[in-house]
């Protein structure tokens, strides 16, 4: 359990990762880069100034110690200008947890969607666009067609998790109860 900084020459972002400090850099520079990066202030600095310095700041025993001291440094830091943290209290990533909403931006959300009726034809579009229909495949060869994986799992009586997982894996079940079924997107 690490608490680190990304360090540019005059900003700086705090974090914390149970993982190796590394990968957790790798997922920022990813996000940094996208198109939608998770934190914007810190994605506009790093295209500006270049790759910061990971400094591992701390290594603690246990998570708790972790969001702790992690807390601890966002108090300390919150409101400079150089800070590049976007919320206000430690957690696992991401975290909107504590961030204020302008006020402005809320009453324009809330005021787009009051009064939207959609269609019939349009309700039934959506309604396909979610679909995801699973074909399950027993021990004997019969195939059924199910309109999710969750449906999938009750009708069938495994749990949601194996059936994700047989799906994702394009293997059939190897023992118990699921031995000789298969699932796979239709």
């Amino acid at each position: 359990m690490y608490v680190y900084c990304l360090r540019f020459v005059d900003y700086y972002y705090i974090g914390s990762t149970v993982r190796n400090p590394m990968v957790r850099f790798l997922q920022h520079r990813r996000s940094c880069r996208s198109s939608k990066p998770t934190n914007p202030k810190l994605a506009a600095v790093w295209k500006k100034h270049g790759e910061p310095k990971l400094e591992v700041l701390i290594k603690l025993n246990s998570e708790d110690e972790m969001v702790e001291y992690e807390q601890h440094l966002i108090d300390q830091n919150f409101g400079n200008e150089k800070f590049l943290n976007l919320s206000p209290i430690a957690g696992r990533p991401p975290s909107n947890k504590g961030m204020k909403r302008n006020p402005m931006s809320v009453a324009k959300t809330v005021a787009a969607k009051i009064g939207i009726k959609h269609s019939l034809e349009a309700r039934a579009k959506m309604s396909a666009a979610k679909a995801n229909p699973i074909i399950a495949v027993d021990p004997t060869g019969n195939e059924t067609i199910y309109s999710s994986g969750n449906e999938c799992a009750r009708q069938t009586g495994f749990d949601q998790s194996i059936v994700s997982r047989l799906i994702r894996s394009g293997k059939s079940g190897a023992k118990g109860k699921i031995k000789g079924w298969s699932f796979r997107k239709s």
